[in-house]
């Protein structure tokens, strides 16, 4: 849990509703829920407060008001999460003490001459509480207030002050990215500029949105690769801030950036929007990033930086053979071995036992009709095939296995052609288009093209 976020629960809580001005120089007794006498060491009107601060860990943090202002005292410009800092001050409204020792005249038995957490709240008076070491059975802590005497007090006060300044920070916000039109990566490594185009025409099948431009060229991408691409920014939290006025990036890598990332997209406002962040070296604990134009430096995983800088086409390409679209598809020349089929489709109108009319679809060969279903099972999956590889620039060396070329009713792509070449003992080579070539399982595709056989024979 971020240690922010653990001093404010913790804090809630330990607090209960104070009343009024500080009731601590005059010790009060109150009763608990199990009733016993307890000793409130303070109560104070969080409204009234004007200064808290605390030391731990030889480390100062110190808040103070002006108005209804919360800063951090040693620097106003300091970006302070004032909402976190209203609920602190709320939150340390009551403390009291399970058990009080009186008389104590070694402080150091209790780890109060060296406190490991010293407080100290100012609401017109001033109160101070120093914590020390946690007793034998656990779940609470020494304390004191000065007057002589330890008080037993719940250890979740010493837990919530384990915090250091940037706990505090209110970090900047980033948008929320939904609806992107564009994504582009400038790294010492790569440069990509995706395009969201949906209905394009510029890919035979439709369900290709994704594109990686080059000048004219659109290249299409595989659409769940791409959106794991752009969620490492759409979906990016900082880690923590470890600078909120970086004098020089050069620091942290940021002086000349490993990869500055541009999203594009639109707003709920139908506004063109666009987000810039700035990469900058690996960390202990995971990589650098500021957002463009800032000086607040954070810490993001490290896992954003390795998919930005080495998410390259290869990975981007799509994870299929083909993708056949039925509702466009007019007819598919079929060749395996010898034997050479033309199978058309249409769309018939039928009615059900009811009278209802339906679109049917009827596939024929030869003027025979073809059982719609085994038929449309065959090339789903074909459809499904997944390359073992990608085999880009081996050139066929061996028999053809099965060639198709499905014709469809789009202008652009009228044809789409996919020919299995053999060949090894367990894959086989796909050629998409006459370009694109992948190694797939050979036993998958020969299973296909039995199940296809079986169909038209």
């Amino acid at each position: 849990m971020k240690r922010g976020k653990k001093l404010l629960i913790l804090l809630l809580a330990l607090a209960v509703l104070g009343g009024g001005a500080f009731a601590a120089g005059k010790l009060s007794d109150k009763i608990d829920d199990d009733g016993e006498s307890e000793t409130v060491l303070f109560s104070v009107d969080a409204d009234a407060v004007t200064d808290l601060s605390w030391t731990y860990e030889g480390s100062k943090l110190a808040l103070t008001r002006s108005g209804d202002e919360w800063s951090y005292k040693y620097d106003s410009e300091f970006p302070l999460d004032t909402a976190q800092a209203d609920s602190i001050i709320s939150a340390v409204s009551e403390i009291h003490s399970h058990r009080t020792i009186e008389g104590v005249e070694d402080l150091s038995e209790y780890g109060l001459d060296e406190p490991l957490v010293d407080l100290t709240v100012t609401a017109g008076d001033e109160f101070s509480l120093s914590i020390g070491t946690e007793n034998a059975t656990g779940g609470y802590r020494y304390a004191s207030v000065g007057d002589g005497n330890v008080y037993l007090i719940e250890s979740g006060i010493f837990d919530s002050f384990d915090i250091g300044l940037y706990d505090l920070v209110a970090k900047e916000e980033i948008p929320s990215m939904t609806d992107i039109t564009k994504f582009t990566v400038d790294a010492e490594t790569q440069s990509l500029d995706l395009r969201y185009i949906p209905d394009s025409g510029l890919a035979y099948s439709d369900e290709y949105v994704w594109f990686l431009t080059n000048g004219d060229e659109y290249t299409a991408l595989d659409t769940e690769a791409v959106n794991t691409l752009t969620g490492s920014i759409t979906g990016l939290t900082w880690m923590s801030c470890v600078d909120y006025n970086a004098d020089d990036l050069s620091e942290y890598g940021l002086d000349a950036p490993s990869a500055i990332v541009t999203v594009y997209y639109t707003d709920d406002a139908d506004d063109a929007e666009h987000f810039t962040l700035c990469i900058g070296a690996y960390s202990a604990n995971g990589c650098y990033a500021c957002i463009d134009g800032s000086s607040m430096v954070y810490e993001i995983d490290s896992s954003v930086c390795d998919a930005l800088l080495y998410t390259g086409l290869d990975e981007l390409k799509p994870n299929d053979v083909i993708k056949i679209d039925l509702l466009s598809t007019a007819s598919i020349d079929l060749s395996i071995g010898d034997s050479k089929w033309k199978i058309s489709r249409t769309t018939e109108t039928a009615s059900d036992s009811d009278g209802n009319e339906y679109d049917e679809t009827v596939y024929t060969c030869a003027g025979e009709t073809v059982d719609t279903d085994a038929f449309e099972d065959a090339l789903y999956e074909l459809s499904m095939l997944t390359p073992n590889s990608r085999a880009d620039g081996i050139t066929p060396e061996r028999d053809e296995m099965m060639r198709l070329t499905v014709h469809t009713s789009k202008a652009d792509w009228p044809e789409v052609s996919l020919v299995f070449y053999e060949y090894d003992s367990t894959e086989c080579l796909a050629v998409l288009n006459g370009d694109t070539t992948t190694l797939v399982s050979r036993d998958s595709v020969t299973a296909i093209i039995t199940a296809l056989k079986d169909t038209l024979a």
